[in-house]
């Protein structure tokens, strides 16, 4: 739950940033660039963008315990990543439909 609590003062931090400087496109792209950074990292923590063969070889390279806090990693990572995503996607709704109003 410390991931995700950081994850959201990240996300409170943007958009009081946004908010002064009165620009929700900021906002987003600093979301979308949070989110892309942290599920990239959560992604190569847990070997999604490789094969299965590697995946093997790194399975039967490394211990149970570093396995663990590999993955123990990726979760955190995750985490501080899903506020900024929930952000994200409600701030290009209201882009998209601030920009059908006029």
């Amino acid at each position: 739950m410390k991931a995700f609590g950081i994850g959201i003062l990240t996300a409170c931090i943007a958009g009081i940033i946004s908010f002064v400087l009165k620009d929700l496109q900021l906002f987003f792209i600093m979301m979308s660039a949070i989110v892309l950074i942290c599920f990239g990292i959560s992604g190569l923590l847990i070997n999604a963008f490789v094969n299965g063969d590697r995946v093997r070889a790194n399975f039967h390279a490394e211990s149970k315990k570093q396995r663990d806090a590999r993955r123990s990693w990726a979760i955190q990572v995750f985490l501080i990543g899903l506020p900024s995503c929930a952000a994200a996607v409600a701030s290009a709704f209201i882009l998209l439909f601030k920009g059908f109003s006029h």
